[in-house]
């Protein structure tokens, strides 16, 4: 099983509220460093590919600031969706004032997400 831990900060909100208002979906990736993402396919003269993109690393594992991250989650790069359902959830969840982070833990079967004051 693999625990990553998010802030609730505006950062991890934005994120959700852009999958949910622009419909693009949200993942959990891990490849340099693990982070949410949330990708917007849109007509864009200036970038090419046509793409936004909004990250949230989790702590510990953002590759700039933190050497030993690859050390803490060996092992093959992922990608795990979250559906639309459950970011409507998430969304009502860190909106509670006394929900600080938020726990994810992912193992081959399932994902779960926690609010936690600590």
């Amino acid at each position: 099983m693999r625990k990553f831990k998010f802030g609730n900060d505006p950062r991890l909100k934005s994120i959700i509220e852009f999958a949910i208002q622009k419909k693009c979906g949200m993942a959990i990736v891990k490849d340099q460093g693990v982070y949410l993402l949330a990708v917007h396919k849109q007509p864009d003269p200036k970038d090419p590919k046509g793409e936004m993109a909004i990250v949230k690393y989790a702590r510990g594992f953002h590759p700039k600031f933190d050497v030993d991250w690859y050390d803490k989650v060996s092992g093959d790069d992922f990608v795990v969706p979250v559906s639309d359902r459950i970011m409507s959830r998430l969304k009502a969840m860190l909106d509670k004032p006394s929900i600080k982070f938020l726990h994810v833990k992912i193992n081959q079967k399932s994902v779960s997400f926690i609010g936690k004051a600590a």
